[in-house]
């Protein structure tokens, strides 16, 4: 497991007590307040408290940008909101 070089130890121990694979965590900042987490195989997202935002329910997960991330379920591709809700799915 590992973090980025500005550190964040508090969402590092949060994440290994909770069994989480290894992951990078970005620089915090306002604009993107919610962060990609692997945990059991899954992808999810949470806050900058370490708090889990969006269960872990995907097969890949990309970082927000302008309010919006992309994720994979099955083979597909999709974007959902900072709620988790899909507002664009692939055909």
């Amino acid at each position: 497991m590992w973090a980025s070089k500005n550190g964040h130890t508090e969402i590092v121990k949060f994440l290994k007590e909770k069994g989480a694979q290894e992951f990078p965590i970005p620089k915090i900042s306002e604009e993107t307040p919610l962060f990609p987490v692997e945990i059991g195989g899954e992808w999810g997202y949470i806050d900058k408290a370490g708090k889990v935002v969006i269960a872990p329910q995907f097969d890949d997960a990309l970082d927000f940008s302008e309010g919006l991330a992309s994720v994979r379920i099955g083979w597909k591709w999709c974007y959902i909101d900072k709620t988790g809700k899909i507002v664009f799915k692939e055909e």
